[in-house]
């Protein structure tokens, strides 16, 4: 139930399409469990990203995170996690499937 809960709070990707059946296979539930226990708030990290980006530009490297407690900096990184990495079940030396690549997304 927690996992679903989960998977119902980031139902759309960075386009405001519908994902959600992408994100149940592309992230282990162990994932999942872990962004739900650290209270992972995707839209607070959503708007400390774009807050930080419109007050300091887009460039790199940038501070962001220099002010936050250890948990919000853990729950930040668990949610880029999130947003960049899939599970890929596979055997050393396998082709990684084109269609699995992402795009970046621009906040």
């Amino acid at each position: 139930a927690v996992v679903d809960n989960y998977l119902r709070s980031v139902s759309t990707d960075a386009q405001g399409e519908m994902c959600q059946g992408k994100i149940r296979s592309k992230f282990s539930s162990s994932l999942v469990q872990i962004v739900v226990d650290k209270g992972v708030d995707n839209n607070w990290c959503l708007e400390a990203l774009t807050k930080y980006a419109e007050q300091n530009g887009k460039h790199f490297p940038c501070l962001l995170g220099d002010d936050f407690s250890q948990e919000r900096k853990t729950q930040l990184a668990l949610y880029l996690v999130t947003r960049y990495l899939i599970d890929f079940d596979a055997t050393h030396c396998v082709e990684f499937p084109h269609t699995e690549f992402r795009l970046p997304w621009s906040l």
